[in-house]
């Protein structure tokens, strides 16, 4: 049935995304690492306005630019998250090099 093949599609693509995501989070920890060390904030709305600028102006694929600034200002949301949630560890591990 085309319905179940288009479904099983779905899944695969559903998997690529998520490892994608967490791929990105791994990165924006790090990020967050650095940027404690450098004593910056979490949020850099020049850089969060500079990825959802990019991300509208894409023209490929049938996602309209609505959409796609929806999903990357979620994704930025989330990321933020990630990097609030490490910074205890981070700043942890800061100490502890410090010593």
């Amino acid at each position: 049935m085309q319905l179940e093949i288009c479904r099983i599609e779905i899944d695969e693509i559903d998997k690529k995304i998520l490892a994608l995501l967490n791929q990105r989070a791994e990165t924006v920890k790090r990020i967050g690492t650095l940027k404690a060390q450098a004593g910056l904030p979490i949020v850099d709305r020049e850089r969060e306005e500079e990825i959802l600028g990019r991300v509208s102006g894409d023209q490929d694929g049938c996602l309209p630019a609505d959409a796609r600034v929806r999903i990357f200002r979620r994704i930025i949301r989330e990321s933020r998250q990630v990097q609030a949630e490490a910074l205890p560890e981070i700043l942890t591990k800061g100490a502890e090099i410090g010593k």
